[in-house]
């Protein structure tokens, strides 16, 4: 096997795991905190709003807040 190409499938692999722990840790960011919220409610925020508070919250607070740490984490150099 061609030690590039085996360097290469550790990369990727290590990318997938990555990406698939920052997305349940972004999960966990948005559905546990003062209040939990089901993983049905934080689709429903999305997919069939009415307004509550509920809703409202996910919306404006925990979703951008788990973006924007994504985002700023991804960032740091």
């Amino acid at each position: 096997m061609n030690p590039l190409s085996k360097h290469r499938s550790y990369k990727i692999t290590g990318l997938v795991a990555s990406l698939l722990l920052l997305g349940a840790a972004m999960a966990c960011s948005v559905m546990f905190g003062l209040n939990t919220y089901s993983w049905h409610q934080v689709t429903a925020a999305y997919t069939a709003f009415d307004g509550s508070n509920e809703h409202i919250i996910i919306q404006t607070a925990r979703v951008p807040r788990a973006l924007i740490a994504a985002l700023v984490g991804g960032a740091w150099p």
